[in-house]
């Protein structure tokens, strides 16, 4: 940790464990903060989302007032993740679920529809604002979908071609798109079961299901419960850091062979964590404890979230003009509208739907983390549902991304 005066302010810089130290302490804070007022944690909105926020709002009064500013060692992050997914690949190998294909292409041409659809609404209402026209698909999938990582890519290179300010719309959007995301997938999931009940008949269904698995007549052979113990424990550990690194090393070897293939780490540790995961489960040599691996995908993503929030600039929002954030306004309800109308009636209007829609909600305006914690905050209260936990961030998050970038630079390439 190193505090200093930069010559304008006061900088604290930590370092990497302290920053770990941190999320956990506000992730526990942002716990509370649900507890305390219930209305937020009907509303399902991730305590790692409240917590870290609440550390962004204190560095936007540091960096406003000119006092003092907060910065810190995000190393552990894309290892958090690539943790939570390879949890969820594992735990995927051994779910129950039919076969998902034919719902995975489904969620992944709604996910296009929605790409296309944030465009051509950005485009017509910068257009109506006279904007230049790809300020439209800035504040539209290059920064929603796309989130940080192509509106910076996209941002310098519109620059060069004479679009004034794009790297600081594109990120000013980007960071509106991540709060937008964290903070209205939950109500929205509460809104649609206020007209629907499902999460109700869900609750019952579940509670049938475990009344039933506990009778003697019910109980197969493999249904007994696993104890958490220490040799468990530490079995999963190592089960789940040699995942990570088959998953680290793969994506080199891929990248080396195929130079334009472009594989998220996340998705690569959920990959090889399923492939891991079905080969276990064909030996019948070990069985996986899935409290455990639920503890760890918490865990994991609390740290990646929570650090996630932490790093929210939210004076970047300061560069968004009234119209473009009038087009950004238009974005969400234009999401909300998507889900309700076409997203949740044709995933089955049944729970799983509804998880869906709010996960939707967070990487169609965030990021894939964000659907991950909008969909755990349900989950963890009313039940699993392993087809959205599978389906939401293999469509939205890397399949999307197959469509969403090409397009992107066509749109680039067409506007300015």
């Amino acid at each position: 940790m190193e505090l200093f005066w930069n010559g304008n302010n006061w900088s604290l810089q930590l370092d990497a464990l302290i920053a770990l130290g941190s999320s956990m302490l506000l992730f526990l804070f942002g716990k509370k903060i649900a507890q305390w007022l219930p209305v937020i944690g009907r509303s399902y909105i991730p305590a790692a989302v409240i917590g870290g926020v609440l550390f962004a709002i204190i560095n936007f009064i540091g960096y406003r007032t000119n006092f003092f500013t907060l910065s810190f060692d995000t190393s552990v992050q894309i290892p958090a993740m690539g943790g939570f997914f390879a949890c969820i690949g594992l735990n995927l190998a051994f779910s129950k679920q039919a076969k998902l294909e034919r719902k995975l292409m489904i969620y992944w041409l709604l996910c296009i529809l929605t790409i296309i659809g944030q465009n051509l609404l950005g485009v017509t209402l910068a257009a109506l604002f006279r904007l230049p026209l790809f300020f439209g698909v800035l504040t539209g999938s290059a920064s929603l979908v796309g989130g940080y990582g192509l509106a910076a890519s996209i941002g310098p290179a519109a620059e060069e071609l004479g679009m004034v300010g794009a790297s600081e719309i594109g990120i000013a959007a980007a960071t509106f798109g991540l709060i937008a995301g964290a903070f209205t997938g939950g109500p929205f999931a509460r809104f649609l079961n206020r007209h629907y009940h499902v999460i109700e008949k869900q609750t019952v269904s579940a509670a049938l299901q475990e009344e039933a698995a506990v009778r003697p007549e019910h109980r197969q052979p493999g249904d007994e419960v696993l104890l958490i113990t220490i040799n468990s424990f530490l079995l999963h550990t190592v089960l789940i850091s040699f995942v990570l690194a088959v998953s680290a090393a793969t994506v080199p070897i891929l990248q080396k062979f195929f130079p334009g293939l472009t594989i998220p780490s996340s998705v690569a540790a959920m990959i090889v964590g399923m492939l891991i995961g079905y080969l276990i489960k064909l030996s019948g040599k070990f069985q996986l404890n899935h409290a455990i691996l639920n503890l760890y995908s918490e865990l994991f993503l609390a740290v990646f979230l929570t650090m996630a929030a932490m790093s929210l600039q939210l004076w970047e929002l300061s560069s968004l003009a009234l119209p473009l954030l009038v087009i950004l306004v238009c974005q969400v309800l234009f999401t909300f509208l998507f889900c309700y109308f076409v997203t949740f009636p044709v995933m089955g209007k049944n729970y799983e739907a509804l998880v869906m829609c709010s996960g939707m909600i967070g990487h169609i305006l965030g990021a894939t983390p964000n659907a991950m914690a909008n969909m755990e905050a349900i989950t963890s209260r009313h039940g699993p549902a392993d087809q959205a936990n599978f389906i939401v961030p293999m469509a939205g998050g890397f399949m999307g991304d197959l469509v969403n970038v090409p397009l992107v630079i066509l749109l680039l390439n067409l506007f300015t």
